[in-house]
């Protein structure tokens, strides 16, 4: 077993507090496919997770949610499937992220300025705020400095 990963109490493992999530995981496999492959002809969701042993009716729906983020594109008929809607070295980490799970933040007090209240009863005297503010700037950074192509090998 992986040191750096942790059982839940339900034998789950738990990859720690910053990881990505099954979407991302699912996300990243099928667009470097995607990638990989002839730019020109599009590739079956079905097929994907057959041959690799993955969920389809998740992989789906990552797939729809990369859609509606004009990250891929369907093709629809007998040959139909999937391809990438645009060159790999324009597509970023962090429009994959937020394709799949939302705005990147690791806090909830992080965010727009306004109603920082309601999102943090101790926003008014929190003493460790500005550093987070930081270090999630420094993670979106990150995310928007890498691309699809970086994860390809």
């Amino acid at each position: 077993m992986n040191k750096t990963c942790t059982p839940t109490k339900s034998g789950k493992i738990r990859a720690g507090a910053l990881h990505l999530t099954q979407k991302v995981d699912y996300g990243l496999f099928l667009l470097a496919l995607l990638a990989k492959s002839d730019t020109t002809l599009p590739i079956s969701i079905s097929v994907v997770a057959k041959n690799n042993h993955l969920s389809f009716s998740f992989l789906q729906k990552v797939a729809n949610l990369l859609k509606r983020a004009d990250i891929i594109v369907s093709v629809r008929g007998k040959d139909g499937g999937y391809r990438l809607s645009k060159d790999p070295t324009s597509i970023r980490l962090k429009d994959i992220i937020e394709a799949l799970e939302g705005p990147t933040q690791i806090a909830r007090c992080i965010g727009p300025k306004t109603n920082i209240e309601e999102r943090c009863p101790r926003a008014s005297f929190c003493v460790v705020r500005s550093g987070v503010e930081r270090i999630n700037q420094e993670i979106q950074d990150f995310y928007l400095a890498k691309r699809l192509t970086d994860f390809l090998s």
